[in-house]
């Protein structure tokens, strides 16, 4: 039984069978019916902790501090994720971000959700990387803006500009 309350909040009863469980002395439960439990909705927008780029597998992994929704790809928006270098210096092209326009969410339902990079994509930051330069200058952070994901109430995240993004090598042959 339950019963939705007008705040929009729901009660719940349940009741717990005698010897149903026990603490850490032994001692088992007595019967109790009738608890009440007041079930509160989720309101908190999530927040992306880390992140890592894997050009082996093409992906980038997005970690947040509560599970998001993996299961709606089409309720991600990967161009709100832009890669930039720390030191704010420009890419190859002149360009001072990337975008990851095209990039799509492939698995998801936990912490960390994986989206698939362009093979174009994967091959600029690739090239214009640390791990190709050798430089600290081209060392790179990620900025997440507004609604890139959600969690499973739908709550988008909240913006957060420095992400670190440690970089895993192509290891994979041709």
């Amino acid at each position: 039984n339950y019963l939705q309350l007008p705040t929009g909040l729901i009660e719940n009863q349940m009741s717990i069978t005698l010897t149903w469980t026990q603490d850490l002395a032994g001692n088992l439960n007595g019967a109790e019916t009738g608890i009440t439990i007041t079930e509160y909705p989720d309101t908190r927008p999530p927040l992306i902790i880390g992140a890592i780029i894997d050009y082996s597998n093409s992906l980038l992994l997005i970690s947040a501090d509560e599970v998001l929704d993996g299961l709606r790809a089409q309720l991600s928006n990967a161009t709100k994720f832009v890669i930039v270098k720390t030191s704010g210096n420009q890419f190859a092209d002149g360009n001072t971000e990337v975008r990851l326009t095209g990039s799509t969410m492939i698995d998801g339902d936990g912490l960390t959700i994986q989206f698939r990079l362009l093979e174009s994509t994967r091959l600029f930051l690739q090239a214009n990387s640390k791990l190709a330069t050798g430089s600290d200058d081209d060392q790179y952070y990620l900025k997440v803006e507004n609604g890139a994901v959600i969690d499973l109430s739908q709550n988008p995240n909240v913006a957060n500009l420095n992400v670190s993004l440690p970089e895993l090598p192509d290891e994979r042959n041709p």
